[in-house]
C-alpha cells in the first residue's frame, strides 16, 4: 500500500508544511534509507535523466530524500552535475559544478554547497533540475520551505529544461496551493512512482 500524507483540513502553506514535516518525522531511519534508495533507482532508470547531460541536483537536508547515490552514479557516468551555490544576501542561487560529493562545504543553515572555486554554469546550459520541496501534488505543484530560492530560480529557467521534484510518497498531498508566480514541475519522482504533470 502506498503511504500518503494525511488529508489537509487547512489550506494555508504553513499548516501544510507543519503537517507534512510531522509525518516525515514519524518515519524510522531505516525506512528513510530504504525509500531513498528506491527513489535513486527510479531516477537512474528515468529516461529524462538518462538523456540529460547537465543536471542540477541538490545536497539533501533531513528529512529530504537522500539522492546522493544517484548523483554519484551520474558523476561517474560522465554527466556534468551541479549543486546550488546560494547567495543568502541576494536570496539567489547558481548552479556550480561538483565532481566529488566528499568535497562539499557546509554553509549557512548546515547546507552543503560546492567549494568556492567550483565553476558555475548558466541556466541555459542545464538539461534537468532536481527540485526538493516540503510537499507536492499530482499536478506536480510544489510547496517549498518558504524562502523562495527555487521559485525565483525556476522563473529564470528556459522551458526546455526539465524540472523534476524529488519526494517521499508521504509528501504527496491532494492539493498544493499555488500563487500566481509559482511554476508547476514536469514530474515528481517518489519511492513508488513517477508522477507526470497532466497535459493541458
Amino acid at each position: 500500500m502506498v503511504s500518503r500524507a494525511p488529508a489537509m483540513t487547512d489550506s494555508s502553506k504553513d499548516a501544510i508544511r507543519a503537517t507534512v514535516r510531522a509525518a516525515l518525522a514519524d518515519a524510522r531511519a531505516e525506512s528513510v534509507g530504504t525509500r531513498s534508495q528506491a527513489i535513486c533507482a527510479r531516477l537512474l532508470a528515468y529516461d529524462i535523466a538518462n538523456r540529460a547531460s547537465v543536471v542540477l541536483a541538490h545536497a539533501p537536508s533531513p528529512p529530504e530524500a537522500d539522492i546522493r547515490f544517484a548523483v554519484r552514479a551520474w558523476i561517474t557516468g560522465g554527466k556534468t552535475v551541479c549543486l546550488p551555490r546560494i547567495d543568502w544576501d541576494a536570496r539567489t542561487m547558481a548552479p556550480a559544478v561538483v565532481t566529488d560529493l566528499d568535497n562539499l562545504v557546509t554553509k549557512r543553515h548546515g547546507i552543503l554547497e560546492p567549494p568556492d572555486d567550483a565553476p558555475t554554469v548558466g541556466v541555459e546550459d542545464l538539461d534537468l533540475i532536481l527540485v526538493p520541496g516540503v510537499a507536492f501534488d499530482e499536478k506536480c505543484n510544489r510547496l517549498g520551505r518558504g524562502g523562495g530560492f527555487y521559485d525565483r530560480f525556476l522563473a529564470t529557467v528556459p522551458a526546455r529544461v526539465k524540472t523534476v521534484g524529488v519526494a517521499f510518497e508521504a509528501q504527496v498531498i491532494p492539493c498544493v496551493p499555488m500563487d500566481r508566480h509559482d511554476r508547476a514541475l514536469d514530474a515528481v519522482v517518489t519511492e513508488s512512482r513517477v508522477i507526470l504533470r497532466p497535459k493541458g
